[in-house]
């Protein structure tokens, strides 16, 4: 098997184990609101996450980006055994960091809380600081989870990694059908760390399969330890500036007509779904194998995964952007416009859906060209590229919201994003001969050709007619038939203009149907 067919092999399984670990994720949300409603106890919880969560979210850029190379580079050097060794010292420095973190939340709960929710008061702030006491612990599993699947794809083995969303969301729908009654919301905390404790569970048989073995060691000198903590600091600086960034779009959007903060969320939601789907899935299999192949300088595999990977996150998000611009209105209509949801909500939710959908290209070649930059152990441009991309965005968002309001928002975002990643492109073909632009260029042009005739077909079967339908059942039949219409339309359109990378995948599909 090619490296491009082993490629693309994982990446598949990885998509489908994405789905439906989304679709898991959707049912519980919708259980979780269907149990415990809107009510200062759900506020409470979802406040009391916010706090895991950012430290979660630094940990897991931190830890996601700099652990493979160097398992990589050690084993080309030492060996397995000292690979063993460096995963355990970080364990047990992860370890006592989570514990120390742990044990200050838990005396300063109180004052976080007041911090993020400065409008609690009374019940409502007792019971969010006493759930952030509870719930905090998931970083330390959180922490070790991330450093066993780290492992195992730098083993190249990335589908029960990938499967721990399924036991997480496994574990929270059972107790959200079962035991809600009886448990309450401090139950529902309570569930959120077990199922965080499972996903770290169900990796071990397989990481200890191996030939990995737990030891008490800590020495913080070992020039790799050093040398992790000082490739971390950039990309917790790059994760801070995303955050912030996150932050100054709403503040924005919280100044303009109301609903626009939610509006933004919502399309946000579903932009991140894609990515989640198929850039992850795709970034998830190459990062692993681009970290080998940059210790092995006399073959050129290393060149090949990444133009192969460009070319993948190319065929996949451009025709997605012209997919979701005409089925913008039946999309949000079918995941959102129910309830409380009108029509209106749906008009400014289409609107910044589809501005954040003409980024899509730029955020996944972007996600993937970070990876390249990881995979060589370089942190700082990644890094810098956000900075740019960040003070770009602050430029954008006040000219473009003016004339634009929440659409200049999300276009400010998605051109962001494009021209950080053109960036980055020029940055990675200065390091030599890593990428051909040219080739790049012309591919691209077959895709924009390809996604031109099937966006054409779409929009002269004029699906904005599902717009005034009122079933549901028949929208998302209809939707679905679009899309499938659109796939095929796109595959053969790029089959006719010998696009070789939708060989690769055709032929992967057809010996997994025969099987």
């Amino acid at each position: 098997m090619s490296l491009r067919e082993k490629v693309t092999k994982s990446a598949i399984s990885i998509m489908l184990i994405i789905i439906f670990s989304k679709i898991l994720g959707l049912f519980r949300e919708i259980l979780i609101a269907a149990k415990f409603g809107s009510n200062d106890e759900t506020d409470a919880y979802f406040t009391a996450m916010t706090v895991s969560s950012i430290v979660i979210a630094l940990i897991l850029d931190t830890l996601n980006t700099t652990l493979i190379p160097i398992f990589s580079e050690i084993q080309v050097k030492y060996g397995k055994r000292r690979v063993n060794d460096y995963i355990n010292n970080i364990i047990n420095i992860v370890i006592l960091f989570s514990i120390a973190l742990i044990l200050l939340n838990y005396l300063f709960s109180p004052y976080i809380i007041k911090l993020l929710a400065s409008g609690f008061t009374g019940e409502k702030f007792d019971i969010t600081v006493y759930l952030n006491r509870i719930g905090f612990p998931i970083i330390l599993f959180m922490g070790l989870t991330i450093i066993y699947k780290s492992y195992l794809q730098h083993n190249e083995q990335f589908s029960i990694p990938a499967a721990t969303g399924l036991i997480l969301n496994g574990v929270y729908i059972v107790f959200l059908l079962f035991f809600h009654s009886s448990f309450g919301i401090e139950g529902l905390m309570v569930t959120t760390l077990i199922s965080y404790l499972a996903q770290l569970i169900i990796l071990l048989p397989l990481v200890y399969k191996t030939g990995y073995s737990y030891k008490i060691t800590l020495n913080i000198r070992d020039k790799y330890v050093k040398k992790t903590l000082y490739l971390t600091r950039p990309v917790i600086l790059g994760s801070m500036v995303y955050q912030i960034n996150t932050i100054i779009d709403r503040t924005l959007a919280s100044r303009l007509e109301d609903g626009s903060v939610s509006s933004l969320n919502y399309a946000l939601t579903l932009n991140w779904l894609v990515i989640s789907i198929f850039i992850t899935a795709i970034t998830t299999v190459i990062y692993p194998i681009l970290s080998k192949e940059v210790n092995n300088p006399e073959d050129d595999n290393f060149k090949k995964i990444v133009e192969f990977g460009i070319n993948i996150v190319l065929l996949i998000t451009v025709p997605v952007t012209m997919g979701v611009i005409i089925l913008a209105y039946p999309i949000v209509q079918v995941f959102f416009e129910r309830g409380a949801f009108d029509s209106n909500a749906t008009h400014m939710t289409v609107i910044a859906l589809i501005y954040f959908s003409l980024g899509l290209p730029g955020i996944g070649l972007r996600e993937l060209l970070s990876k390249v930059f990881y995979s060589i152990q370089d942190t700082k441009t990644p890094m810098v590229n956000a900075v740019i991309g960040i003070l770009l965005n602050i430029v954008l968002n006040t000219i473009l919201v003016k004339y634009m309001a929440l659409g200049g928002l999300a276009l400010a975002t998605s051109v962001s994003s494009i021209v950080t990643t053109i960036l980055l492109l020029l940055s990675l073909k200065k390091r030599g001969k890593i990428i051909n632009l040219r080739k790049i260029l012309t591919y691209l042009i077959k895709i924009f050709a390809a996604t031109g005739i099937m966006g054409s077909i779409l929009y002269y079967l004029n699906p904005h007619f599902l717009v005034n339908v009122n079933s549901l059942l028949i929208k998302i039949t209809v939707l679905f038939m679009y899309i499938f219409l659109g796939a095929i339309v796109y595959i053969i359109s790029c089959s006719f203009l010998k696009v070789k990378e939708i060989k690769v995948i055709e032929r992967m599909l057809i010996q997994r149907i025969k099987r």
